[in-house]
C-alpha cells in the first residue's frame, strides 16, 4: 500500500505522463484525484483545470476554477485559466475581464500584457 504522498506522487506522474500523450481524459481523471488528496496545492488543481479544458469539459473546468478564486481572488494562475476557458467559450468579454484582473495582480507579467492587446 502506497502512502499517501508517494501515491501524489504516482498521480502526478501518471497525470503528465498522459498529457504528454494527449490523453486528456486519463491525465484528468488522475489530476482529480491527486487534487482531492491535496485539495490545498493550487498547482495539482489548476493543471486539473488544464486537462478539463482539453478534453473539453469546459463546465467542470469552470466550477473547480470558481471553487478555487473563491478561496484566493486573486490566484493568478486561476485567473489566466478563467481567461483561457472563456476565450475557449467565445466568452472575450469574460475573458477580457480575468485576463484584466490577473494584471492587476502581477502588472509586469508580459504574456498578461499580450493577451489584454
Amino acid at each position: 500500500m502506497l502512502s499517501s504522498n508517494d501515491r501524489l506522487e504516482h498521480l502526478l506522474e501518471l497525470g503528465r505522463r498522459e498529457s504528454k500523450d494527449g490523453n486528456s481524459v486519463r491525465a484528468a481523471e488522475a489530476f482529480e484525484e491527486a487534487c482531492a488528496i491535496e485539495p490545498q496545492k493550487i498547482g495539482i488543481c489548476l493543471e486539473l483545470v488544464r486537462e478539463l479544458r482539453a478534453s473539453g469539459r469546459l463546465d467542470q473546468a469552470e466550477t473547480l476554477l470558481t471553487n478555487l478564486l473563491d478561496l484566493n481572488p486573486r490566484e493568478f494562475g486561476a485567473l489566466i485559466e478563467r481567461g483561457l476557458l472563456r476565450s475557449q467559450r467565445g466568452d472575450h468579454k469574460g475573458a477580457a475581464d480575468a485576463f484584466a484582473a490577473a494584471s492587476a495582480v502581477e502588472p509586469l507579467h508580459v504574456g498578461v500584457r499580450l493577451e489584454l492587446v
